[in-house]
């Protein structure tokens, strides 16, 4: 199966960008404000399990970039294991 080099990397990059998302949403949930503070540019809500924590720009954009880059190497790594399982019937068992 010539994609299964392709499938392994996307899914290694999944279980890596997702796991950087929890880690920065629990870590900065247990260390960032609850209140705003405009003058350190911690206005960028961030919302876990009803609790909400102010983050700057730039931490906002880490744990939203790594959530969406890992769901969508995710569901490319699904699509392309369900495309070689079509191509490949004996993989189903058919």
């Amino acid at each position: 199966m010539k994609s299964k080099p392709i499938i392994i990397s996307l899914g290694v990059l999944t279980l890596l960008c997702l796991g950087v998302s929890v880690f920065f949403s629990i870590y900065y949930v247990n260390s960032m404000p609850e209140i705003p503070a405009p003058e350190l540019d911690r206005v960028y809500p961030l919302n876990v399990h009803g609790t909400i924590v102010y983050l700057t720009k730039n931490q906002d954009l880490l744990i939203k970039l790594s959530f969406w880059i890992g769901f969508f190497a995710g569901l490319g790594a699904v699509t392309l294991i369900l495309i070689s399982m079509n191509k490949n019937p004996e993989i189903t068992g058919e």
